[in-house]
């Protein structure tokens, strides 16, 4: 997945301080089988507590387009499930930051979780065939996505603009660590693993500005 951040961060300082910053963010998913691109957003309010260390919290909400084909056979005929649509996403959460020394440019490590609100509306569409791929049925259907949390790390390079504003760039990645089950609506069952994957490497870059 690929991330674009544009935010607004502080100066340095050797006493505590706060920043806002507000990303512009675009995916692309690793997993192919579940996701193919997507475009966001993300505030962060981050509070220092020193020159070094730092908290920030953070809410965001992105789209995530979904396009991708499941094919089953057997003697008796085939099955194809096309799935298309969009999930919506709603991060929250929190992280640590570090900071290194730097009067003009410094290196920010930020690592945290986010719990994500997920709101699918992706449509399926069953195709059956027999023996000799002639089609006997279609179906319609809703795919359901529960919520689920993923780990955030993130390096950034920072360098001051003015007395107030920093401009940064890094990358990153997010882990999933509790997947949301995805389950037919019609059929109330599970396709594939039956997981959402939310998985993501991220690249980032903008402003911060502190208050």
């Amino acid at each position: 997945a690929v991330v674009f951040t544009a935010s607004m961060s502080c100066i340095w300082a050797d006493t505590a301080s706060s920043e806002l910053s507000g990303a512009i963010v675009f995916f692309t998913s690793p997993s192919e089988e579940m996701y193919t691109d997507g475009v966001g957003g993300e505030g962060q309010l981050r509070l220092w507590l020193d020159k070094n260390v730092g908290l920030a919290f953070a809410v965001g909400t992105a789209d995530w387009d979904v396009e991708r084909t499941v094919r089953v056979a057997d003697n008796f005929g085939s099955g194809q499930l096309d799935a298309s649509g969009n999930v919506t996403l709603i991060p929250l959460g929190g992280s640590v930051l570090v900071r290194s020394a730097g009067e003009a440019a410094h290196v920010v490590l930020e690592a945290g979780l986010r719990y994500v609100v997920v709101e699918s509306d992706v449509n399926m569409l069953f195709t059956i065939r027999d023996a000799h791929g002639r089609v006997t049925d279609t179906i319609m259907d809703e795919e359901e996505i529960e919520d689920g949390i993923v780990a955030v790390v993130a390096l950034d390079l920072n360098v001051k603009l003015a007395d107030s504003v920093w401009l940064f760039g890094g990358v990153g990645y997010q882990a999933d660590v509790s997947k949301g089950d995805t389950t037919s609506k019609l059929f109330d069952q599970d396709y594939g693993d039956g997981k959402n994957e939310l998985a993501a490497v991220l690249l980032h870059g903008g402003l911060r500005i502190c208050f």
